[in-house]
C-alpha cells in the first residue's frame, strides 16, 4: 500500500468495518479492526508521525481527565 493511497485505504477499511458490524460477525469485525489499525498505522507514517507516540500521547491526556 503506497503512501498516497493511505488516506482512501483509511476511509475504505472503514467502510468494511462497518459492514462488519452490520453483518455482527465477531470474527469479521476484529479482522476488519486490524486492517483498518494497520491501514492507520500506514497514514501516519506517511505523514511522518510516529504513530505510537501519538498513541501515547492520547493515553495520557485521557488519563489525565479521569
Amino acid at each position: 500500500m503506497g503512501g498516497a493511497q493511505a488516506p482512501e485505504q483509511v476511509e475504505e477499511e472503514t467502510a468494511e468495518l462497518k459492514e462488519a458490524i452490520a453483518i455482527g460477525q465477531a470474527e469479521q469485525i476484529e479482522e476488519e479492526m486490524g486492517d483498518l489499525l494497520f491501514s492507520l498505522i500506514n497514514y501516519a507514517r506517511f505523514l511522518q508521525v510516529d504513530a505510537e507516540q501519538a498513541l501515547e500521547k492520547t493515553n495520557k491526556k485521557f488519563m489525565q481527565r479521569f
